[in-house]
């Protein structure tokens, strides 16, 4: 009789708690969703994963780039909830990465990969020069974060790792820029001489000396080589040429003809679709977001008619199943024409009389944006 009635006790108050319990997860986990809409809405720039294990304290756990995401957190559950809380979020960069949280792309092109392991997905490119943010470090793996904020999972070899003051003096150095598709830089001045490494169009090097024919370079942490003179400029004078306008978008563009599709690619080795468009205004002194579905977000609307006469050169044509749904972007060159990586870079055109017509660019067509 007793143990009947010790077993009803306990079903009764399990059945106040409960609903309780359950009530706390919820608010609780709609605070963590909350904060991670306001702070970081768009993954691909920024890291907010956070979860929650919830019993008779509010354990959190995940890792966050976004150090005011993580304070804003603690503040808002402290609010709402009296459990006790124990905050086990890494905030990044990683504690054990230690000083040295900077750095600079060391390898022509640096491949970053959705996850830490060589079988992931391939998201974007680092390109020689190019500084980031060490975030993480995971087996042979950085998380990096670039310049315009793209985060991605690197090989640890492609990435010189540097404290901020030795950054610094980095940048103040005199530098150079490669602006030709491909090549190589050499253990001496001469074509015969061992390559040191391969170089893409955009890469940036430290300039140690320059003579009629040759250029010293320093590649690979500190390694000296040499580069034809006729393949470099200097960086502050490239950076200092006149505004871009459309026939320079058109030109470089054309530059990369034939060059094959490389998903997750933003070099002269191979583009993406957007890596194409990204790399184009990039060497012209206007930095994209890196992906089509964030590229047409930025510009100004152009209106399409069947005629195409509101498009210029320069022009950004987004194509997918719907406005909403962008999977494709190219570059409009004139005359009906437009320029994209598709297979390789070629130029396709809106016109059916062409020979390059293609009507499921026509009917897949769905914004302009103007850049310029």
């Amino acid at each position: 009789m007793k143990t009947s009635v010790y077993f009803l006790c306990c079903l009764a108050i399990l059945a106040t708690a409960a609903p309780s319990i359950s009530q706390d997860s919820l608010q609780i986990q709609q605070v963590i969703d909350r904060t991670r809409i306001e702070f970081c809405p768009e993954p691909r720039l920024n890291l907010f994963n956070v979860h929650m294990r919830f019993g008779n304290e509010i354990v959190l756990v995940g890792e966050t780039s976004i150090p005011s995401a993580h304070d804003s957190l603690i503040a808002r559950l402290k609010q709402i909830s009296a459990l006790p809380l124990i905050d086990r979020v890494r905030v990044l960069p990683d504690s054990a990465i230690g000083e040295r949280s900077h750095g600079i792309i060391q390898i022509s092109t640096t491949n970053m990969r959705r996850k830490p392991s060589v079988a992931a997905e391939i998201i974007n490119q680092g390109i020689m020069g190019e500084t980031v943010r060490i975030l993480d470090h995971k087996s042979f793996f950085y998380l990096i974060q670039l310049a315009d904020g793209y985060l991605g999972w690197a090989i640890t070899d492609g990435i010189l790792p540097m404290t901020a003051e030795e950054l610094s003096a980095w940048e103040k150095k005199s530098k150079s820029i490669f602006i030709k598709n491909c090549g190589s830089a050499y253990s001496n001045p001469s074509p015969d001489s061992y390559p040191v490494c391969d170089l893409v169009r955009g890469a940036v090097f430290v300039r140690l000396a320059e003579a009629s024919e040759w250029t010293e370079i320093e590649v690979l942490g500190n390694r000296r080589a040499f580069v034809p003179a006729t393949g470099v400029i200097d960086l502050q004078a490239f950076q200092e040429q006149s505004k871009a306008d459309p026939q320079k978008l058109v030109h470089t563009a054309s530059q990369f003809l034939g060059i094959p599709y490389y998903w997750g690619g933003r070099s002269t080795k191979g583009f993406d679709c957007s890596g194409f468009t990204h790399t184009v205004f990039r060497l012209n002194g206007i930095t994209l977001p890196r992906d089509a579905n964030m590229q047409v977000e930025v510009g100004f609307d152009v209106a399409i008619d069947s005629s195409y006469n509101n498009l210029l050169p320069g022009d950004l044509l987004f194509f997918g199943r719907t406005a909403d749904r962008i999977t494709h972007v190219g570059m409009y060159i004139g005359d009906k024409r437009f320029i994209h990586s598709d297979g390789f870079v070629r130029c396709n055109s809106f016109d059916p009389n062409a020979c390059n017509f293609s009507d499921y660019r026509v009917v897949s067509l769905q914004r302009v944006k103007r850049i310029l």
